[in-house]
Protein backbone atom coordinates (compact mmCIF):
# COMPACT_ATOMS: atom_id res chain seq x y z
CA UNK A 1 0.00 0.00 0.00
CA UNK A 2 1.38 2.96 -1.33
CA UNK A 3 1.14 5.89 1.56
CA UNK A 4 -0.11 9.40 0.12
CA UNK A 5 0.06 12.90 0.88
CA UNK A 6 -2.94 14.78 1.38
CA UNK A 7 -3.82 17.64 -0.95
CA UNK A 8 -2.03 20.93 -0.36
CA UNK A 9 -0.10 24.06 -1.46
CA UNK A 10 2.67 26.34 -0.24
CA UNK A 11 4.83 23.30 0.50
CA UNK A 12 8.14 22.82 -0.20
CA UNK A 13 9.47 19.56 -2.45
CA UNK A 14 12.93 19.08 -2.53
CA UNK A 15 15.49 16.55 -4.36
CA UNK A 16 17.78 14.59 -2.22
CA UNK A 17 19.06 11.92 -4.09
CA UNK A 18 19.01 11.09 -7.25
CA UNK A 19 16.21 9.19 -7.02
CA UNK A 20 14.45 10.39 -3.94
CA UNK A 21 12.50 13.26 -3.27
CA UNK A 22 11.32 14.97 -0.22
CA UNK A 23 8.25 17.15 0.53
CA UNK A 24 7.62 18.75 3.75
CA UNK A 25 4.45 21.15 4.77
CA UNK A 26 2.05 23.26 3.78
CA UNK A 27 -1.29 24.11 3.43
CA UNK A 28 -4.22 21.88 2.27
CA UNK A 29 -8.45 21.76 3.30
CA UNK A 30 -11.22 18.79 2.00
CA UNK A 31 -13.46 20.52 -0.66
CA UNK A 32 -16.47 20.46 2.26
CA UNK A 33 -13.71 22.59 4.94
CA UNK A 34 -12.31 24.73 1.81
CA UNK A 35 -16.30 25.74 0.79
CA UNK A 36 -16.21 27.16 4.83
CA UNK A 37 -13.17 29.14 3.99
CA UNK A 38 -11.23 26.78 6.36
CA UNK A 39 -7.15 25.28 6.44
CA UNK A 40 -5.15 22.77 7.40
CA UNK A 41 -1.28 23.38 8.34
CA UNK A 42 0.76 20.63 7.91
CA UNK A 43 4.26 19.41 9.25
CA UNK A 44 4.04 15.78 7.47
CA UNK A 45 6.68 14.50 5.74
CA UNK A 46 6.67 12.48 2.30
CA UNK A 47 9.38 10.63 0.50
CA UNK A 48 8.58 9.57 -3.01
CA UNK A 49 10.63 6.87 -5.15
CA UNK A 50 11.34 8.58 -8.66
CA UNK A 51 11.90 5.52 -10.70
CA UNK A 52 9.11 3.69 -8.84
CA UNK A 53 6.44 5.86 -8.62
CA UNK A 54 5.94 5.31 -4.87
CA UNK A 55 4.99 7.57 -1.92
CA UNK A 56 6.69 6.65 1.68
CA UNK A 57 6.58 8.64 5.44
CA UNK A 58 9.59 7.66 7.27
CA UNK A 59 9.09 7.77 11.11
CA UNK A 60 10.87 10.79 12.84
CA UNK A 61 10.79 12.03 16.80
CA UNK A 62 12.77 15.09 17.89
CA UNK A 63 11.68 18.78 18.24
CA UNK A 64 9.46 18.57 15.11
CA UNK A 65 8.54 21.48 13.30
CA UNK A 66 5.19 23.09 13.86
CA UNK A 67 2.63 22.97 10.90
CA UNK A 68 3.41 25.73 8.38
CA UNK A 69 4.09 26.98 5.16
CA UNK A 70 6.55 29.48 3.51
CA UNK A 71 9.69 28.00 4.75
CA UNK A 72 13.18 27.25 3.41
CA UNK A 73 14.43 23.57 2.68
CA UNK A 74 17.32 21.92 1.53
CA UNK A 75 19.19 18.64 1.65
CA UNK A 76 22.29 17.54 1.95
CA UNK A 77 24.83 14.88 2.98
CA UNK A 78 27.89 14.91 5.63
CA UNK A 79 29.84 12.24 6.44
CA UNK A 80 27.64 9.87 3.74
CA UNK A 81 24.50 11.11 6.28
CA UNK A 82 21.52 12.39 4.96
CA UNK A 83 20.39 15.73 6.06
CA UNK A 84 17.70 17.93 5.39
CA UNK A 85 17.20 21.45 6.53
CA UNK A 86 14.85 23.56 7.15
CA UNK A 87 14.27 27.62 8.48
CA UNK A 88 11.61 29.69 9.65
CA UNK A 89 8.01 29.69 8.44
CA UNK A 90 4.97 30.73 9.09
CA UNK A 91 2.75 28.56 11.22
CA UNK A 92 -0.49 27.90 12.16
CA UNK A 93 -0.83 30.55 14.70
CA UNK A 94 0.26 33.18 12.14
CA UNK A 95 3.34 33.16 13.55
CA UNK A 96 6.78 34.09 12.03
CA UNK A 97 8.89 31.23 12.89
CA UNK A 98 12.78 32.18 13.21
CA UNK A 99 14.18 28.69 14.48
CA UNK A 100 16.52 26.28 12.33
CA UNK A 101 15.61 22.80 12.27
CA UNK A 102 17.76 19.96 10.87
CA UNK A 103 16.56 16.59 10.27
CA UNK A 104 19.47 13.66 10.28
CA UNK A 105 18.70 10.12 8.85
CA UNK A 106 19.60 7.66 11.92
CA UNK A 107 19.34 4.00 12.50
CA UNK A 108 16.21 2.52 13.51
CA UNK A 109 18.11 0.88 16.59
CA UNK A 110 19.55 4.21 17.41
CA UNK A 111 17.43 6.29 20.60
CA UNK A 112 18.81 9.12 19.01
CA UNK A 113 15.92 11.87 17.71
CA UNK A 114 16.08 12.80 14.02
CA UNK A 115 15.01 16.69 14.45
CA UNK A 116 16.94 19.22 16.25
CA UNK A 117 17.01 22.39 17.05
CA UNK A 118 20.70 23.83 15.63
CA UNK A 119 20.21 26.48 18.42
CA UNK A 120 20.03 24.48 21.92
CA UNK A 121 18.89 27.75 23.74
CA UNK A 122 15.81 27.84 21.93
CA UNK A 123 14.90 24.15 22.98
CA UNK A 124 12.97 25.52 26.26
CA UNK A 125 11.24 27.78 24.41
CA UNK A 126 10.14 25.59 21.63
CA UNK A 127 9.07 22.82 24.36
CA UNK A 128 7.23 25.14 26.21
CA UNK A 129 5.06 26.47 23.21
CA UNK A 130 4.72 23.03 22.40
CA UNK A 131 2.83 22.23 25.43
CA UNK A 132 1.08 26.17 25.21
CA UNK A 133 -0.54 24.40 22.05
CA UNK A 134 -1.50 21.60 23.94
CA UNK A 135 1.36 18.94 22.77
CA UNK A 136 2.09 16.25 25.40
CA UNK A 137 6.31 16.27 25.59
CA UNK A 138 6.96 12.96 27.12
CA UNK A 139 10.17 13.40 30.03
CA UNK A 140 13.15 12.50 29.04
CA UNK A 141 12.22 11.84 25.54
CA UNK A 142 11.20 15.22 24.28
CA UNK A 143 8.42 15.18 22.15
CA UNK A 144 9.06 11.36 19.93
CA UNK A 145 6.15 9.49 19.69
CA UNK A 146 5.57 6.42 21.05
CA UNK A 147 5.14 3.71 17.59
CA UNK A 148 2.28 1.20 18.63
CA UNK A 149 2.77 -2.36 17.45
CA UNK A 150 -0.07 -2.45 15.28
CA UNK A 151 1.79 0.50 13.27
CA UNK A 152 4.91 -2.06 12.97
CA UNK A 153 2.66 -4.63 11.45
CA UNK A 154 0.84 -2.15 9.30
CA UNK A 155 4.74 -0.49 8.36
CA UNK A 156 5.69 -4.51 7.48
CA UNK A 157 2.51 -5.31 5.78
CA UNK A 158 3.01 -2.13 3.72
CA UNK A 159 6.64 -3.62 3.58
CA UNK A 160 5.34 -6.58 1.93
CA UNK A 161 3.13 -5.05 -0.17
CA UNK A 162 5.58 -2.46 -1.63
CA UNK A 163 7.92 -5.55 -2.70
CA UNK A 164 5.11 -7.48 -4.13
CA UNK A 165 3.88 -4.02 -6.28
CA UNK A 166 7.67 -3.72 -6.93
CA UNK A 167 7.62 -7.74 -8.50
CA UNK A 168 4.58 -6.98 -9.95
CA UNK A 169 6.39 -3.90 -11.51
CA UNK A 170 9.16 -5.66 -12.68
CA UNK A 171 6.63 -8.30 -13.51
CA UNK A 172 4.86 -5.50 -15.98
CA UNK A 173 7.95 -4.00 -17.62
CA UNK A 174 8.88 -7.74 -18.10
CA UNK A 175 5.81 -8.42 -20.26
CA UNK A 176 5.86 -5.32 -21.76
CA UNK A 177 9.26 -5.69 -22.97
CA UNK A 178 8.24 -9.14 -24.05
CA UNK A 179 5.46 -8.03 -25.85
CA UNK A 180 7.38 -5.25 -27.53
CA UNK A 181 9.37 -7.72 -29.37
CA UNK A 182 6.48 -9.78 -30.05
CA UNK A 183 5.22 -6.93 -31.98
CA UNK A 184 8.76 -6.38 -33.33
CA UNK A 185 8.71 -9.90 -34.33
CA UNK A 186 5.18 -9.82 -35.92
CA UNK A 187 5.98 -6.88 -37.82
CA UNK A 188 9.18 -8.92 -38.91
CA UNK A 189 7.25 -11.89 -39.76
CA UNK A 190 4.30 -9.36 -42.09
CA UNK A 191 7.88 -7.98 -43.33
CA UNK A 192 9.06 -11.27 -44.50
CA UNK A 193 5.72 -12.39 -45.57
CA UNK A 194 5.07 -9.03 -47.71
CA UNK A 195 9.01 -10.38 -48.92
CA UNK A 196 7.81 -13.81 -49.46
CA UNK A 197 4.84 -12.74 -51.90
CA UNK A 198 6.74 -10.46 -54.01
CA UNK A 199 9.12 -13.19 -54.46
CA UNK A 200 6.48 -15.81 -55.03
CA UNK A 201 5.17 -13.15 -57.65
CA UNK A 202 8.43 -12.67 -59.33
CA UNK A 203 8.78 -16.27 -59.41
CA UNK A 204 5.15 -16.46 -61.10
CA UNK A 205 6.19 -14.07 -63.32
CA UNK A 206 9.77 -15.14 -64.20
CA UNK A 207 7.71 -19.07 -64.73
CA UNK A 208 5.11 -17.47 -67.06
CA UNK A 209 7.58 -15.95 -68.83
CA UNK A 210 10.05 -18.83 -69.35
CA UNK A 211 6.69 -20.97 -70.01
CA UNK A 212 5.99 -18.36 -72.77
CA UNK A 213 9.17 -18.41 -74.08
CA UNK A 214 9.66 -22.37 -74.50
CA UNK A 215 5.87 -22.02 -76.00
CA UNK A 216 7.73 -19.46 -78.98
CA UNK A 217 10.79 -21.85 -79.17
CA UNK A 218 8.78 -24.24 -79.95
CA UNK A 219 6.50 -23.02 -82.43
CA UNK A 220 9.92 -22.06 -84.22
CA UNK A 221 11.22 -25.19 -83.31
CA UNK A 222 8.26 -26.64 -85.28
CA UNK A 223 8.11 -24.00 -88.13
CA UNK A 224 11.92 -24.81 -88.53
CA UNK A 225 11.07 -28.83 -88.79
CA UNK A 226 8.53 -28.02 -91.11
CA UNK A 227 10.74 -25.63 -92.98
CA UNK A 228 13.64 -28.69 -92.97
CA UNK A 229 11.28 -31.21 -94.20
CA UNK A 230 10.40 -29.14 -97.13
CA UNK A 231 13.94 -28.32 -97.99
CA UNK A 232 15.10 -32.59 -97.51
CA UNK A 233 11.70 -32.92 -100.30
CA UNK A 234 13.47 -29.94 -102.27
CA UNK A 235 16.96 -31.60 -101.83
CA UNK A 236 16.05 -34.80 -102.54
CA UNK A 237 14.12 -33.88 -106.07
CA UNK A 238 16.66 -31.55 -106.68
CA UNK A 239 19.09 -34.75 -106.56
CA UNK A 240 16.87 -36.57 -108.56
CA UNK A 241 16.26 -33.53 -111.01
CA UNK A 242 20.33 -33.80 -111.33
CA UNK A 243 20.31 -37.72 -112.14
CA UNK A 244 17.97 -37.52 -114.89
CA UNK A 245 19.40 -34.29 -116.13
CA UNK A 246 22.66 -36.60 -115.75
CA UNK A 247 21.42 -39.44 -117.46
CA UNK A 248 20.03 -37.47 -119.80
CA UNK A 249 23.93 -35.64 -120.72
CA UNK A 250 24.92 -39.27 -120.52
CA UNK A 251 22.40 -40.47 -123.21
CA UNK A 252 22.97 -36.87 -125.52
CA UNK A 253 26.85 -37.36 -125.02
CA UNK A 254 26.45 -41.36 -126.28
CA UNK A 255 23.86 -40.38 -129.12
CA UNK A 256 26.63 -37.41 -130.18
CA UNK A 257 29.15 -40.13 -130.42
CA UNK A 258 26.99 -42.53 -132.39
CA UNK A 259 25.84 -39.57 -134.67
CA UNK A 260 29.69 -38.63 -135.15
CA UNK A 261 30.48 -42.43 -135.66
CA UNK A 262 27.79 -42.62 -138.29
CA UNK A 263 28.86 -39.13 -139.84
CA UNK A 264 32.81 -40.28 -140.02
CA UNK A 265 30.91 -43.34 -141.70
CA UNK A 266 29.37 -41.65 -143.73
CA UNK A 267 32.11 -39.34 -144.54
CA UNK A 268 34.62 -42.15 -145.34
CA UNK A 269 31.52 -43.67 -147.65
CA UNK A 270 31.15 -40.55 -149.73
CA UNK A 271 35.13 -40.51 -149.83
CA UNK A 272 35.46 -43.69 -151.22
CA UNK A 273 32.81 -42.94 -153.91
CA UNK A 274 34.53 -40.13 -155.04
CA UNK A 275 37.59 -41.62 -155.14
CA UNK A 276 35.85 -44.28 -157.21
CA UNK A 277 33.93 -42.35 -159.37
CA UNK A 278 37.09 -39.81 -160.10
CA UNK A 279 39.65 -42.78 -161.22
CA UNK A 280 40.36 -43.54 -164.29
CA UNK A 281 38.46 -46.71 -165.86
CA UNK A 282 40.80 -49.51 -167.56
CA UNK A 283 38.89 -48.57 -171.07
CA UNK A 284 39.85 -45.01 -170.87
CA UNK A 285 43.79 -46.48 -170.83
Amino acid sequence: MCIRDSPRGLHKMIKITNDICCMFGGIGSSDEESRKGNSYFYNDIYFYSISEGYWSMPMTGGYAPTPRYGFGLDGFKIDNIGQILLLGGKTNDSQIDQNLYLLEEIDPEDKKDNWVLKDRQQEQQYIQKLKDSGIQVLKGQKNIPVIPKSTIELSEAEKYLFDQKKELGEMETSIKQIQVITDKQKERKQQLKMQIDKVEQEKNEYLRQTEQKLKDKSQRFQQNQQFFEKLKVLTFLERKKRKITEAKILALQSTFKHTENYIISVDSLLFQLCLLYTSPSPRDS
